[in-house]
């Protein structure tokens, strides 16, 4: 028989146990909030720290309580660290968006701005495009429960004649509003169109952001 030298022979038999074990897997670490795009599953000692951060509607924030962690994620802390990692990150998920709602012109609570000379646009509130009509309209709420319609027709000599037309009729016959024309490329025409945009954009998300829309191709 040859010599096995320094050649180790393994007895037959299953190995002694924890002699092929995997090294154990390092637990989950959270740096910063938690949101979305971290790791998933979360440890459970992470999941129970009351001092982690958490995004809530878009605000990183702790949750000290069992109460408010059951409020915010509909769920217990104990059941929350049990579940898989797609269920944790869709919870997680849900909760990080703010809370939205589409801005709505208030057609019942305004009135008409009686002097289109002295309206501040900076002071603007919120703004809605109507899809009714060829081209569409922006309705703007300004500070006092005011309001003015944007338009930007194409036939811009069409709309001023028929509205000074109205003017000349019986205004028991025709209610005409009053109307005045604003160049875009002026000092005014900029400011109306950099309030509108900039009051759009606080309030709505890109996807309902109309008014940016509303006046490209339109210069």
């Amino acid at each position: 028989m040859a010599a096995l030298g320094n050649l180790l022979m393994r007895p037959r038999g299953p190995p002694p146990p924890g002699a092929f074990a995997p090294p154990p897997m390092p637990a989950t670490t959270v740096e910063g909030p938690i949101g979305s795009t971290y790791a998933f599953p979360i440890d459970e000692a992470v999941v129970n720290d009351i001092e982690q951060e958490w995004v809530v509607e878009g605000t990183p924030r702790t949750i000290a309580t069992e109460e408010e962690f059951s409020e915010i994620m509909g769920c217990s802390r104990a059941e929350f660290a049990g579940w898989k990692a797609w269920k944790q990150k869709r919870t997680v998920r849900d909760i990080c968006e703010p809370k939205y709602e589409k801005f709505k012109f208030p057609h019942s609570k305004v009135t008409a701005v009686k002097d289109l000379l002295s309206v501040d646009w900076s002071k603007c509130e919120g703004v809605q495009k109507s899809a009714d009509g060829s081209e569409g309209v922006l309705f703007v709420l300004l500070e006092g429960d005011k309001a003015v319609i944007i338009k930007c027709p194409e036939k811009i000599a069409a709309e001023t004649f028929g509205t000074v037309l109205a003017h000349q009729l019986d205004h028991n016959l025709v209610n005409a509003p009053e109307a005045r024309v604003v160049r875009q490329d002026s000092e005014e025409g900029t400011l109306i169109m950099a309030s509108l945009v900039s009051v759009d954009e606080r309030l709505n998300q890109p996807q309902d952001q109309d008014v940016k829309r509303f006046f490209e191709g339109k210069n």
